[in-house]
């Protein structure tokens, strides 16, 4: 792993926003995320593919074979691989639309920790709807007498299925909820936002069907485009819904504010560390000159300077030793000032 990371730079930090830049809409803004985060998309796309190659090559067999076992292996087997990279390059893109710093590498490998065994379940499902559906595309029969009404009701099935899914994805990669509570947001979603949903699903049907129309041309083409390209503009048309419906942004935004105030509460934490007490005088010295100046010894003298403070503020000192006068006294850690709140603020 340490190879990949130096051999691709996944370690380091993408290019800044500013702080007071407004956000761009439409066409703008895509091509803005995409020549800032081009490399993180590229890269996240490229192990989705990875990824979904066991789907795609169970799928092909199960064509090839007509045999129906192949179809629920790829559905079952190549989805469960599938879908945690999926959700890990919907995570890249997502942070990308909310201008989200941070390294690459870093983020997508704590995503996908997070995410991949809540993704099995979903991946299975959604690998076994789509699996069969395009199972029944290809082995659709064209002297068949109601092929027209087949053709219909597979086409608005696939559109249903991808819709629900790049409604799935998004809440699996933001959300720690059960699967039937996501299945259930994502079909109100679906319905309460249509226009933005068949904008979506559009891209997905003009994307595939030109990687099936110029296939093996298009064979090609894939690995440099793969799943990026098409879901970075799917997600771009549905992250208004998502945001305003989970309230991501408001939420990760309240989140960081916590884990600064507690960062800066902790006092283990706190900058500048307390400075250590001064040491004090030895006993019996008054200056570097004190000694030159008289003959006589200077414990009278110290008695009469000193005797009545010693009395006043610390009368138990008259008994200590000279080795024990000697030694600074501790402060104690109580005593210690407390650091300001200016202070002790972390560096963004």
């Amino acid at each position: 792993m340490s190879l990949l990371s130096n051999l691709f730079g996944y370690n380091r930090p993408g290019p800044g926003v500013r702080p007071d830049e407004p956000r761009k809409k439409g066409a703008a803004r895509w091509f803005e995320i995409l020549g800032r985060d081009l490399g993180s998309f590229f890269k996240a796309g490229l192990l989705a593919l990875l990824g979904f190659l066991p789907f795609m090559l169970l799928l092909s067999l199960a064509i090839a074979s007509h045999a129906v076992i192949f179809v629920i292996a790829a559905g079952v087997v190549g989805g469960a691989l599938a879908m945690p990279q999926i959700v890990g390059m919907a995570d890249t893109l997502l942070r990308s639309l909310r201008d989200e710093p941070g390294f690459w590498w870093v983020t997508y490998r704590r995503a996908w920790k997070r995410n991949w065994k809540g993704c099995l379940v979903p991946g299975m499902v959604c690998g076994l709807v789509i699996a069969g559906q395009l199972f029944t595309l290809f082995h659709l029969r064209p002297d068949n007498d109601n092929l027209l009404m087949l053709v219909v009701m597979l086409i608005l099935g696939m559109a249903l299925s991808v819709g629900l899914t790049f409604y799935i994805v998004p809440q699996l990669a933001l959300l720690d909820l059960p699967f039937l509570q996501i299945l259930k947001n994502s079909v109100l979603l679906f319905l309460g936002y249509l226009p933005r949903t068949a904008g979506a699903v559009a891209v997905q049907v003009v994307y595939w069907g030109a990687y099936l129309l110029f296939y093996p041309l298009t064979t090609l083409v894939l690995p440099f485009t793969n799943f990026w390209l098409p879901m970075s503009l799917t997600l771009l048309i549905l992250y208004i819904p998502l945001d305003k419906s989970f309230h991501i942004e408001e939420t990760i935004r309240k989140m960081r504010a916590e884990d600064l105030a507690a960062r800066s509460d902790a006092p283990a934490e706190a900058w500048p560390p307390a400075p250590a007490a001064a040491p004090l005088p030895d006993a019996g010295q008054t200056g570097e000159d004190a000694g030159p100046e008289t003959d006589e010894p200077a414990g009278p003298e110290t008695d009469e300077a000193a005797g009545p403070e010693t009395d006043e503020a610390a009368p138990a000192e008259a008994d200590k030793t000279p080795a024990e006068a000697d030694k600074a006294p501790e402060t104690p850690a109580d005593e210690a000032p407390e650091a300001s709140g200016d202070d002790t603020a972390p560096r963004a």
